[in-house]
């Protein structure tokens, strides 16, 4: 599992994908969070080629309107989840993980 957080001069998206981090580390799943001053471009493209994760969390601006993107890496399908409670989001995390 890799966080992306899209923009990580914003605070609200750094602060979210840190707390989600850590949530999800205190639950046991493995997970990686980038949060390097980079384009947004450079890390999905590095999200695809490594092949680290079979998932990414993208935070960005959609979590303005309570909205975070998980990403399947196979076929780069993505979902919308809910964001505002960061422990339920774990649960559909690990759940997806299970399958």
């Amino acid at each position: 599992m890799q966080i992306i957080i899209a923009n990580t001069k914003n605070e609200q998206q750094s602060r979210y994908a840190l707390e989600l981090y850590q949530a999800l580390l205190a639950k046991g799943v493995a997970v990686l969070c980038d949060d390097r001053d980079l384009r947004f471009g450079a890390k999905m493209a590095d999200f695809e080629l490594v092949g680290a994760a079979l998932y990414g969390i993208v935070v960005g601006k959609g979590l303005e309107s309570n909205v975070i993107e998980c990403i399947t890496r196979d076929r780069l399908q993505k979902q919308e989840l809910e964001a505002n409670d960061i422990q339920a989001v774990c649960a559909a995390i690990i759940e997806r993980l299970e399958k």
